[in-house]
């Protein structure tokens, strides 16, 4: 099973403080590694992640995020069919819908058969992976 790791992923597991940290760390080490073929992000969620980090938690998360995190993670890069057909999706759902990052990682999750996310984004909830 393949599982794409959204930006609220990887900022529950590096941030003791989020709501979500217990389940991210606990997901990350029991269920990921062991039952996990392949875990995938985008070069959006990657630019996000590092900004978020940095602003709300410091340059060592960011650190520890390029340098432990992302070796272990296969990157998909966003070309500009997949960013056309998020921002397509984005503008009739306005200022509440997903963001931009969010919808190319679900252009990118369908063009991938990718059905199962670490996500804790209300928009990613038919995708995210289900309570142990």
């Amino acid at each position: 099973m393949t599982i794409f790791v959204d930006t609220t992923g990887f900022f529950a597991y590096l941030d003791a403080d989020d709501d979500f940290h217990a389940d991210a760390q606990r997901r990350w080490h029991m269920e990921l590694h062991e039952k996990t073929d392949q875990l995938v992000t985008s070069n959006y969620v990657v630019v996000e992640t590092i900004a978020l980090l940095q602003r709300r938690v410091g340059m060592s998360a960011v650190k520890r995020y390029v340098s432990d995190l992302l070796p272990t993670i296969k990157v998909l890069w966003v070309d500009s069919v997949v960013h056309t057909a998020a921002v397509e999706a984005m503008l009739p759902r306005g200022a509440n819908g997903p963001s931009l990052v969010d919808l190319t990682s679900q252009v990118l999750m369908h063009l991938h058969g990718i059905h199962h996310a670490l996500a804790y984004d209300k928009h990613f909830k038919d995708t995210a992976l289900p309570p142990l």
